[in-house]
């Protein structure tokens, strides 16, 4: 019987970073919008990769945990960050497996 030990270490959540960097200033989105400037975001930082239709799931995956998390406002189709935003990235969250600490978003 073979045995595989390897170890994984995941990086730092780029997409959950840039949108919560998106939604800490006070505009609010349609998922559409929001995912353009996130994925712009992304490639000037080198940082979009797995190709953009695979980002997009991510990013409205992770968008939709936020939500659910009351990180960020959904109303209708728009998006917004929530009041308790600030708190919430201080506070070293986990968002469904994805670790949450990020700074001061201003």
């Amino acid at each position: 019987m073979k045995t595989s030990f390897s170890f994984s270490r995941r990086g730092p959540d780029r997409v959950a970073e840039e949108l919560a960097t998106v939604l800490s200033g006070k505009a609010s989105f349609e998922f559409k919008d929001l995912f353009t400037v996130v994925y712009e975001n992304l490639r000037a930082r080198n940082a979009a990769s797995g190709g953009e239709e695979m980002l997009r799931l991510r990013a409205y995956e992770k968008l939709q945990g936020l939500v659910d998390a009351g990180v960020v406002k959904k109303t209708g189709k728009e998006y917004r960050g929530g009041e308790n935003q600030h708190n919430f990235w201080r506070g070293n969250h986990k968002i469904r497996g994805v670790r949450a600490s990020f700074g001061d978003f201003h």
